[in-house]
């Protein structure tokens, strides 16, 4: 099965709901998840700070922290008998915890206490289900996240609900079950950008949930151009912008062919992350990439003179039943209805990632770039297949990085069903259904 690698990271420290909800500073402090996780963090700090000088805490806050050991907390916790007040203690001890970056079972029994305590509390579910989700706990945190969505509408808890919906949906063998829960994780995402519409955060979680519907449900290159316009309403959140990981993820807009942007993508997450080997990895392997069909379209293949015109005379040689066929240069941009492109094969990339890659020569001598999506890694086609396309979609790509250019002509194939391969159709044994790889931090 193809398998694309997909960012979708959140980091837990949060931006807070830091003001989402009068309820307390503890809102403030709350935020999941979000993009923003460096400043969440420090604001979380900031609260928790606030929260120990006001709250419970004073005295048995210093106890709590005197030794960082569950027994201490929980010795210093039976000295308050106040419930609202050992709610609070038990919510600041368990949400330090989880601000560790690994996952850390403290927070889990801490925040799990305050939920007993006030099980209305939509700040203490919120943060509970984020260390359920730290733990790779999926179910446990979908739970304590819709208790937490049936009592208040907020933003921090339907990001959260987006994420972990998706993360559950890629699990799911149904294919019925799994779409709808893909359609019910952009539904959760578009509640939280209403309730706030400058929320960089909110939009991130929206562009990445309709990433996941392009790879799970539809490769349909719509959902990645509404992917995209979500990425670029989340960068002008100026928290979201300084988003290394939200500049990573949007660099799937190499899977919309938009090369550029990606680079740049690329480029703009190594600079808020210069340790961000993926970034770097994927950038490096687009340009080598870039390089290398370039050179093949220049070269014709970089096989030789009398072989490639070999290659090419037996496209006249050899009879087809389509009468709509046209040479590349007669191609406008877009799809071209009622006409087929026919080539052969004069060099093959093979198959890297979701698509197969090869570089066809029509009668006319002219080389083109098609590149045909959700093919199974074992697929290939050889020197002199001759391939028709129909409905051909074409595209010049005008690539300009650095000191390099690129130009590049290019047929779109979205699935190889309509592809004839040798007057034959295509082999559907060689179709992979499209998978996403999810990485979520919480």
């Amino acid at each position: 099965m193809s398998t694309a690698s997909f960012e979708g990271g959140y980091s837990s420290g949060s931006s807070g709901s830091s003001g989402s909800s009068g309820s307390s500073g503890s809102s403030g402090s709350s935020g999941s998840s979000g993009s923003s996780g460096s400043s969440g963090s420090s604001g979380s700090s900031g609260s928790s700070g606030s929260s120990g000088s006001s709250g419970s805490s004073g005295s048995s806050g210093s106890s709590g922290s005197s030794g960082s050991s569950g027994s201490s907390g929980s010795s210093g916790s039976k000295q308050i008998r106040d419930p609202c007040q050992r709610a609070l203690f038990s919510y600041w001890k368990g949400r330090a915890f989880n601000l560790f970056p690994e996952y850390d079972k403290r927070a889990t029994d801490y925040l799990s206490k305050a939920a007993l305590l006030q099980p209305s509390n939509v700040l203490t579910l919120n943060e509970l289900g984020e260390s359920y989700a730290k733990n790779g706990e999926f179910e446990m945190a979908a739970n304590c996240f819709k208790n937490a969505n049936s009592k208040e509408k907020n933003r921090f808890v339907l990001r959260n609900l987006s994420i972990v919906t998706r993360q559950l949906a890629s699990k799911v063998t149904d294919r019925t079950e799994r779409n709808r829960m893909i359609e019910e994780s952009i539904q959760y995402a578009k509640q939280a950008v209403e309730i706030d519409v400058k929320d960089g955060a909110s939009w991130y979680t929206l562009a990445n949930s309709y990433v996941c519907f392009y790879f799970m449900v539809e490769n349909h290159p719509k959902n990645l151009k509404q992917a995209f316009s979500a990425y670029n309403l989340a960068l002008k959140d100026p928290i979201s912008e300084n988003d290394g990981d939200l500049h990573y993820s949007r660099g799937a807009l190499q899977y919309h062919e938009d090369y550029a942007e990606a680079l740049a993508s690329y480029e703009r997450s190594l600079e808020l992350d210069p340790e961000n080997e993926d970034a770097r990895n994927n950038q490096d392997q687009l340009l080598s990439y870039l390089r290398t069909i370039t050179d093949l379209i220049a070269c014709k293949g970089r096989i030789k003179p009398k072989k490639f015109k070999t290659l090419v005379s037996v496209l006249n040689e050899t009879p087809t039943l389509n009468n709509n066929i046209v040479p590349l240069e007669f191609l406008r941009p877009g799809e071209n209805e009622n006409v087929t492109y026919r080539g052969t094969v004069v060099a093959s990339l093979g198959v890297q990632d979701v698509k197969l890659m090869f570089i066809l020569a029509d009668t006319e001598e002219c080389c083109v770039l098609v590149t045909v999506y959700y093919i199974d890694i074992s697929t290939s086609v050889s020197l002199g297949d001759i391939i028709e396309i129909p409905k051909p979609v074409y595209r010049l790509m005008n690539i300009e990085w650095r000191k390099e250019k690129f130009s590049i002509p290019s047929l779109r194939v979205d699935s190889p069903k309509n592809l004839k391969i040798n007057g034959k159709d295509w082999p559907m044994n060689t179709y992979a259904p499209p998978a996403i790889s999810l990485k979520v931090k919480f």
